[in-house]
């Protein structure tokens, strides 16, 4: 069935005609006024006067044309009016069916299946093709000023509506992605033959050209549920993947990937100093690797060029993993195959410009803290190096002797990720991936996450779902960056002072070190650095709280024991369900207060939009009392939404323990993995607060304080590194 849209010009045969009496312009329609006709007059909006009708409604066809979704519901006849009196008539039908429950859902879906649009355009789309007010679609189109607060009123009921109805649509295309995950093969297939992907441009090309959805940095501005879908095609996208890494780089399909074309692609790749993606490159590869194994061709539509050209990627990644193993240290790469760099490989390119074995090669360094050496292989990238001399210092300035008595193991730093073939598919590597990262004694300090996490934090007093005390990355990453500059500028003078220099360059050289490091001597001291530091100790000490009591919790539960066969699953839900209880007493007030200031602002943008109807003679002592009650009254929403958010959330977290906990769950497999990492290793962490707070004062984080996940034993630079994306952490 055809849909009229906004951005469509109409069929002739669906353009209204006119009589002669309402537009000279078009002769009055002939055909006579059968019953469907009539119906479908009715149908359509029967509140105008019989002129209004024959001229401007669609026929009988076009009725029987329209979408299996009626936009607008019957009506009875109204009696005749025009002009302003009309307007009012249809924007009064139009805000009854827009009442209508689900009504905004039906009509997005529809026109989203048809075409995929922003915001603007589906608005657009909808007054003028379902709703049939185009006068409030075309910016600048003369109103009435009688009419213009109501239309001001519809016209951002509507943005609303759709905006909900999109994230509707969203949720519901994510909602299908799970059982769409075979179909989606033969799409990433034919691309992964023709180009080198990384995973996050991978994504995005699935969404735009196999999902056939609006750019997501569109979509998402609006429709925050787009950000759900995404991670629903992420995953999927992940599975063509690993099922491309199968079929290709396994059995009789990796065995014909030896031989001369595979030396010839690894001795083309070998002295590259840039990742190999581009179709060009490729197309460049393809002609390097016949000439060299000697297969004759034509040009680029030869059999034989084509058909290396569909095999040239996969010849890529075995070379690659040729390279990787022979480079790489053996401790990170003897369970690296083809199979599982295929599914590793847009990750790195995502991450880092130069091919990894050129990056460990050349930006790896070993490195010695608090009297632990680590070698290469498990080092740190050369710019981090020097970051951790600083961070002794600091260690030293803040611990006095306690840090160098401090006994905890050798951490280590940089790890190739795919060295189990166990890693989620994600935009980038993690940050030990880059050696931007060090881990310490991971006994002591568990890894917690998920369902476990979460309840050792409730049961320690602590949501753990709730952002930690931990600043900023962005904030810790110009701390890092400011540190490192002015580094930086200290050594650049000092090798300046070593070189030839008239007396006058001497001294002012002198002059800019002796500056320089008066700086960087005043650094611990200064404002934005005390504060990092201050809420890095915060941070620590409220996890230290929390695993004092979960441990005496712990063993309240046991009997003493410390065994979580001891623990009985009624004692948990005891403990839980107080908690829920609190956060519902908590939420009550904040939905009563919201729903206060929800009619308070409507009623606001009601005067509001009378006043402007009003123009020139409206009071402006009015005008700004409105306006600042309304902006105040936003103001106090958004925090309010914000807690309620929290809560909400709180309470269904709480409400699926407890259920973990019922005969039936499988709490007590989440009580054993307690047992196993943060009982048995004494609580969360053992990191003395002095360390937390010298790595914060040098621009890194501590993953104790991020909460989510819970992960004491590590350190992450947060400071640039050029020729590195900056993910989020990891």
């Amino acid at each position: 069935m055809r849909r009229f849209d906004a951005d469509e010009d109409r069929p002739d045969a669906a353009r209204p005609t006119t009589h002669r009496h309402c537009d000279e312009r078009h002769p009055a329609t002939t055909d006579p006024l059968t019953p469907m006709t009539v119906l479908g007059l009715q149908r359509r909006a029967g509140n105008t006067a019989v002129c209004s009708m024959v001229g401007r409604q669609p026929d009988e066809s076009v009725m029987l044309q329209r979408a299996p979704f009626t936009a607008v519901p019957p009506a009875a006849p109204q009696t005749a009016a025009t002009g302003t009196d009309e307007l009012q008539l249809r924007i009064d039908e139009a805000k009854k069916t827009i009442a209508t429950a689900g009504w905004f859902g039906k009509a997005v879906a529809e026109l989203y299946g048809t075409r995929p649009r922003p915001l603007d355009e589906l608005v657009t789309a909808v007054l003028t093709g379902h709703l049939r007010l185009p006068e409030l679609a075309t910016p600048g189109t003369a109103i009435d000023a009688k009419v213009k607060p109501a239309a001001d009123r519809l016209r951002g009921a509507v943005s609303a509506g759709v905006t909900n109805g999109l994230n509707t649509t969203m949720t519901a295309i994510g909602a299908a992605l799970p059982g769409r995950a075979a179909e989606l093969e033969p799409f990433v297939t034919a691309r992964q033959q023709n180009s080198l992907w990384t995973f996050d441009d991978l994504v995005t090309e699935v969404w735009d050209h196999w999902l056939g959805c609006t750019p997501f940095a569109e979509v998402v501005k609006v429709a925050g549920s787009a950000r759900e879908t995404r991670k629903a095609l992420e995953k999927i996208v992940a599975l063509a993947v690993r099922a491309y890494a199968t079929s290709h780089f396994t059995g009789a399909a990796l065995a014909a990937l030896s031989g001369p074309p595979r030396a010839a692609t690894k001795a083309w790749l070998e002295p590259r100093t840039t990742w190999v993606t581009a179709p060009a490159d490729l197309d460049t590869l393809t002609d390097h690797v016949l000439t060299t194994t000697r297969v004759t061709f034509r040009d680029h539509s030869d059999p034989a060029w084509t058909d290396m050209r569909a095999r040239i990627t996969d010849f890529v990644v075995a070379a690659e993993t040729d390279i990787i193993k022979a480079e790489i240290d053996k401790n990170w790469t003897g369970a690296t195959t083809e199979e599982v760099w295929s599914r590793a490989r847009g990750m790195y390119v995502g991450t880092i410009e130069k091919p990894v074995w050129k990056f460990y090669r050349d930006d790896i360094v070993g490195f010695t803290l608090f009297g632990h050496g680590v070698g290469k292989a498990s080092g740190v990238h050369q710019n981090v190096a020097p970051e951790l001399a600083r961070v002794e210092a600091s260690a030293k300035r803040l611990a006095g002797t306690a840090w160098s008595t401090t006994k905890l193991p050798a951490g280590y730093g940089f790890r190739f990720q795919p060295q189990d073939g166990k890693f989620d598919q994600n935009a980038h590597v993690s940050l030990h991936a880059t050696g931007r990262a060090i881990d310490f004694d991971p006994v002591h300090n568990p890894f917690t996450s998920g369902s476990a996490k979460r309840l050792a934090g409730l049961l320690g007093g602590v949501d753990f779902d709730a952002p930690g005390g931990m600043p900023g990355f962005g904030e810790l990453a110009r701390l890092g960056a400011d540190i490192a500059a002015r580094h930086a500028r200290k050594a650049a003078l000092e090798a300046q002072l070593k070189g030839q220099l008239s007396d006058e360059e001497r001294g002012a050289a002198e002059q800019q070190l002796k500056d320089v490091t008066a700086e960087i001597d005043a650094l611990p001291d200064r404002a934005d650095v005390q504060s990092i530091r201050d809420r890095a100790g915060q941070a620590h000490d409220d996890l230290v709280k929390a695993q004092t009591e979960f441990l005496t919790v712990w063993q309240e539960l046991t009997g003493g024991s410390g065994q979580a066969a001891d623990i009985d699953p009624k004692q948990v839900i005891a403990r839980l369900a107080p908690l829920r209880i609190k956060a519902g007493a908590e939420l009550a007030p904040i939905d009563t207060r919201i729903r206060e200031l929800t009619e308070q602002i409507d009623a606001l943008k009601k005067e509001s939009g009378e006043l402007k109807a009003k123009g020139k003679a409206a009071d402006p002592v009015t005008v700004a009392d409105v306006k600042a009650r309304l902006t105040k009254a936003q103001g106090d929403l958004d925090p309010l939404r914000a807690d309620k958010k929290r809560l909400d959330e709180q309470i269904k977290r709480l409400t699926e323990l407890e259920k973990r906990f019922d005969p039936k769950g499988d709490g007590r497999g989440l009580l054993r993995e307690l047992e196993k990492t943060v009982v048995a290793g004494g609580g969360f962490t053992n990191m003395p607060k002095w360390m937390v707070q010298a790595f914060a004062e040098n621009g890194f984080t501590w993953g104790g304080g991020w909460h989510d996940p819970e992960d004491a034993m590590h350190y992450s630079s947060m400071t640039p590194v050029p020729g590195v994306a900056q993910p989020g952490m990891g």
